[in-house]
């Protein structure tokens, strides 16, 4: 009787973690981003159907939000996907000092962001039951930032980690895919702002 032969294919050579579109949970994030963008938007159009129904935007009697609060708030946004995008490079040379100095300067950046949110709320000047245009500015601002507020505690687990811990290959592709959420957190908030703030000035 012969004897079959099994082949055995060596693969200790392959990586054990790959970054961007070659990882699964790269395409994780990319999904869980699509379904995000799907809520954002309804929330936008909402915003618009609703103007639609009125004569003047704000309803008549409340007053337009504070364009330098928006400002602001758009500013430290957008300053905050600086440190992210440095950490997403650093990350993957294994620089765990830049890294740890990154994720310092992100975490200080983005409680300048919390507390500029905090200001907004209290500076729109109408409550979230007071009339639909109330109403859908506080979805579209709660909306907002449940994602900021989510995506910083989670990433500060991340953060907690490399601080005691040496970076590997495969918490550098968590602050990698930690980098694109926020990536769409910081760009979700353009549309937003443009609605909430200058909205009430183009569409009247």
């Amino acid at each position: 009787m012969a004897i079959r032969e099994s082949v055995a294919l060596d693969v200790s050579h392959l990586p054990t973690c790959a970054f961007g579109h070659r990882d699964p949970l790269w395409w994780g994030i990319i999904l869980a981003i699509a379904i995000e963008t799907t809520a954002f938007a309804i929330g936008w159009a909402t915003y618009l159907y609703l103007r639609m129904q009125e004569a003047t935007w704000p309803p008549w009697g409340w007053s337009t939000p504070n364009l330098l609060i928006g400002a602001l708030s758009t500013i430290a946004i957008l300053a905050s996907g600086v440190p992210m995008y440095l950490l997403d490079k650093e990350s993957k040379r294994m620089d765990v000092r830049r890294v740890r100095f990154l994720l310092i300067v992100f975490y200080a950046i983005s409680l300048v962001v919390c507390a500029v949110r905090v200001w907004e709320f209290i500076a729109l000047q109408v409550k979230w039951d007071s009339n639909a245009y109330g109403s859908i500015v506080w979805a579209l601002l709660t909306l907002h930032t449940v994602h900021v507020v989510t995506s910083m505690a989670e990433g500060l687990t991340l953060t907690v980690y490399v601080f005691l811990r040496p970076l590997d290959d495969r918490h550098a592709l968590d602050l990698e895919v930690t980098a694109v959420y926020w990536y769409f957190v910081v760009a979700s908030w353009i549309p937003n702002a443009i609605l909430i703030y200058l909205g009430p000035h183009i569409l009247n």
